[in-house]
């Protein structure tokens, strides 16, 4: 595999002037905020949006929760009023929630990836709640652990057995005190009669992935880019024959990249806007030599082709050190209508406590220069997964950005 490294001076940029940079427009008070997403609500006569928030907290026992703030694009000129609605406290320290597809239900639903390597928290689930009224109802479970104390961090909504509805694709793992670490690729089945009341059928395709994943299709065939945490390896899993995952055997794989450390976040996604997505990858290290954002071409052989790999910004470390602590976290690439450039990169330091804007220095699509810039210094705390929209239809972006150890949601506007 070819390297290149692109001028990666990660935060030096810091002292730098950008009109473009986005700016505080408030706050409002949320303990321990971690996970954020923007819920499309297409139910009223007109588009709105809610904003989902998980909350979870590191001491043994603690409550954790869900919240929703509603109609979240009417309370951007009374920020600090806002007091978001809790939607449930049954669940272990909740990571993703997200939106689910309305195809699904016919419903508005969200899903809830909970659980974590945190002492009497590590006993995760997937689940559903039902957000259409309030109170909401639920949350169901749907996931079965077997007996083992796993944890999730994500799903996605993929028809993995072609009888035309969506199943639950997602990763798990468990890392207990004494033993190794170990993680699974797998999906849910949607049983015939959609029921959320009992466990969904799991399918187990593969042992390694355990944090991170996106299903794509590319040239209409199904491949899943999964990032591994533990296991410290990018790759890609696919199969040999057909189009229906239901036979484990056909299930095969490919190591991208295993030199880059704990890899964290993984998007297939078109940053350079020529037509074919490139991987959007970070790695989450303890240490400040390796936590990464990087990029990786795809190449037309998915299965077998070079992975050519650019590394856009470097040098990520927490400000305290810690068991669990690491830098950056995800990182989101942001939709522009400008086609002559490379998508902009919104990015969550985690437990370096900023938020950081990436930007391309080029129109040359072949060219991976970025500058990085930090927007939002929420000191030696920790910040949690960054949320996205235009939610006022001003034509500007708003972002979310947890400031998990400050206790509160910090909301910025943004033109770019």
């Amino acid at each position: 595999m070819k390297t290149f490294y692109i001028l990666f001076l990660g935060y030096l940029f810091v002292t730098q002037c950008n009109s473009a940079l986005p700016k505080l427009l408030g706050s409002f008070a949320i303990q321990h905020p971690g996970f954020t997403a923007v819920f499309v609500n297409t139910t009223r006569s007109s588009v709105s949006y809610n904003l989902l928030l998980s909350s979870f907290n590191g001491i043994p026992f603690s409550q954790d929760g869900v919240y929703m703030v509603r109609d979240i694009g009417t309370h951007l000129s009374k920020i600090s009023s806002i007091q978001p609605e809790l939607l449930t406290t049954k669940v272990t320290w909740p990571n993703e929630v997200a939106q689910v597809p309305d195809s699904v239900f016919g419903k508005q639903m969200i899903s809830i990836a909970d659980g974590f390597l945190v002492p009497f928290k590590t006993k995760g689930a997937v689940k559903l709640m039902d957000v259409s009224s309030s109170p909401a109802k639920g949350p169901y479970v749907i996931s079965d652990n077997g007996g083992d104390e796993w944890f999730y961090h994500k799903v996605q909504w993929v028809d993995m057995d072609k009888d035309g509805d969506l199943d639950i694709l997602t990763c798990r793992a468990k890392k207990p005190i004494i033993g190794k670490s170990e993680g699974q690729l797998l999906w849910l089945e949607n049983p015939a009669d959609h029921s959320i009341q009992n466990v969904w059928k799991t399918h187990v395709l593969a042992i390694g992935p355990d944090v991170f994943f996106n299903y794509v299709e590319l040239d209409n065939t199904d491949f899943i880019f999964t990032s591994g945490y533990f296991s410290k390896v990018l790759s890609v899993y696919y199969l040999s024959s057909g189009n229906k995952w239901t036979d484990s055997s056909l299930v095969q794989s490919r190591a991208i990249d295993s030199t880059i450390g704990e890899v964290f976040g993984v998007t297939a996604v078109d940053i350079n806007q020529d037509g074919r997505p490139e991987l959007l990858v970070t790695s989450n290290n303890e240490k400040g030599t390796s936590g990464t954002v990087h990029i990786y071409n795809v190449p037309s052989d998915v299965r077998n082709g070079n992975y050519a790999r650019y590394t856009l910004s470097s040098y990520f470390t927490p400000r305290k050190q810690g068991q669990g602590k690491g830098a950056p976290g995800a990182a989101a690439a942001v939709p522009s209508s400008n086609k002559n450039k490379s998508l902009d990169i919104l990015l969550s330091g985690d437990d370096d406590g900023r938020a950081y804007l990436l930007s391309s220095t080029s129109t040359d699509p072949n060219n991976w220069s970025y500058n990085t810039t930090v927007f939002a210094d929420l000191g030696s705390g920790t910040v949690g997964q960054l949320a996205f929209h235009d939610v006022d239809g001003d034509g500007d972006y708003e972002i979310f950005v947890p400031a998990y150890s400050a206790g509160k949601m910090n909301v910025y506007t943004w033109h770019n």
